[in-house]
């Protein structure tokens, strides 16, 4: 499966609104959210590439982080993943070998599981699944073996330099009895 570094390492942050956007059958609000993640500030300075500086900026240092090294398809090219860990958030990053920390990286996964993080359309985990619905107007998909997921997809295009990229995303909420949201989970990946 290739990375979001495919579509989101050739695009800048004014081309989400000229050059993306989601996919027919796709709101934009549900594009948004799993693109964007936050309401109030941003940590990618283009859509799905980290710069851990930036996200610095806004989420501090994190409590701790795990690095692992994931296969590819390349076997003449390693990708290590680092799981960021914060109070009630954990991002997944991943970056190539040659990669300098300093380097970008691109987005595997967000994570979260805290009211404290303002999420895009002005979501939080504690709100009801309804209001998610709401204000998104995701196409959910009920999880057969677990009723207390749901989840939708959140596909979108980019055409920098008039190539057209496909970028994907899979927005997974965990409901308690009552559907209230528990956690959200984000998963990326692109071709």
């Amino acid at each position: 499966m290739k990375k979001l570094f495919v579509l989101f390492a050739l695009l800048h942050v004014p081309a989400l609104l000229m050059a993306e956007g989601p996919e027919e059958g796709i709101s934009q609000e549900s594009f948004e959210f799993a693109f964007l993640i936050f309401d109030e500030f941003r940590i990618t300075p283009e859509i799905g590439v980290i710069y851990p500086p930036f996200m610095n900026e806004y989420l501090g240092i994190p409590e701790k982080s795990e690095v692992s090294e994931q296969g590819t398809r390349d076997p003449t090219y390693t990708v290590y993943q680092e799981i960021l860990f914060f109070d009630g958030l954990e991002v997944a990053v991943a970056r190539g070998v040659d990669a300098k920390p300093s380097d970008w990286t691109w987005l595997e996964f967000v994570y979260v599981t805290s009211s404290d993080y303002k999420l895009k359309s002005g979501l939080r985990v504690g709100d009801p699944l309804e209001l998610f619905i709401d204000r998104l107007k995701p196409v959910l998909r009920r999880n057969p073996r677990n009723a207390k997921e749901v989840s939708f997809y959140a596909g979108g295009y980019g055409e920098p330099g008039g190539v057209t990229h496909a970028a994907h995303a899979t927005v997974t909420l965990t409901l308690d009895e009552d559907e209230t949201v528990q956690s959200v989970r984000i998963e990326y990946w692109a071709d």
